[in-house]
């Protein structure tokens, strides 16, 4: 099987924004299809950047280093 449009990161992913992000993603693409996958993705990083439940000593949600290393690769040729 291949995948037509994986989720990757450039760099290191947090753990707690990799889970909020692709769940939250994943949700508003069977909310909507026509949505599409890049568009599911940055809708997710809001709330991703509002998540207040995070250990006190990890870098805050806010901070682009968390919800910024993700993207969609689209499938080529």
């Amino acid at each position: 099987m291949r995948a037509h449009a994986p989720l990757v990161s450039h760099r290191f992913m947090d753990s707690l924004a990799a889970v909020k992000i692709t769940t939250d993603a994943v949700a508003q693409l069977k909310r909507d299809p026509a949505t599409g996958r890049a568009e599911a993705l940055r809708r997710s990083m809001p709330a991703a950047m509002a998540d207040t439940f995070r250990p006190t000593n990890w870098t805050p949600a806010r901070q682009p280093a968390v919800w910024a290393p993700f993207l969609v690769v689209n499938k080529i040729g």
